[in-house]
């Protein structure tokens, strides 16, 4: 797998997660950075190169929700791979929303590493592809 300098960017309210995932992907080859907020993801992005993926928790306190944000990442990078988490959406609605195009493909909270650390390999290499 071609993993080499891909740029990763997690988007979540909760700290201890967003260290948790940094934790869980730190042995792969790429270069991540972590926003507390849509707003502030949206901003890294207009401020920086292309991310190769993006992943964004579904409720985040106090502003903007992950699909809203994730949908912003698809107009405005349309090659960057979105990957909403979720713990409260059901399986039927989070596949109605793939299918319309809000994201890529989703993580059901509580994540299972091995799962999740596939998933970001997998859309790594579907970003090198396009």
């Amino acid at each position: 797998m071609n993993l080499t300098l891909s740029r990763v960017l997690i988007v979540d309210d909760e700290i201890q997660l967003l260290e948790l995932i940094e934790g869980i992907l730190e042995d792969l080859p790429i270069d991540i950075t972590t926003a507390r907020s849509g707003e502030e993801g949206i901003e890294i992005i207009k401020s920086s190169k292309e991310f190769a993926v993006t992943i964004s928790n579904f409720y985040m306190g106090g502003g903007m929700h992950g699909k809203e944000f994730l949908k912003f990442v698809g107009s405005y990078s349309p090659n960057t791979i979105r990957i909403l988490m979720t713990g409260g959406l059901d399986h039927d609605s989070l596949l109605k929303n793939q299918e319309k195009g809000k994201f890529d493909s989703f993580v059901i909270k509580p994540i299972i590493l091995n799962n999740f650390v596939n998933q970001v390999e997998k859309s790594i290499n579907e970003y090198n592809t396009k």
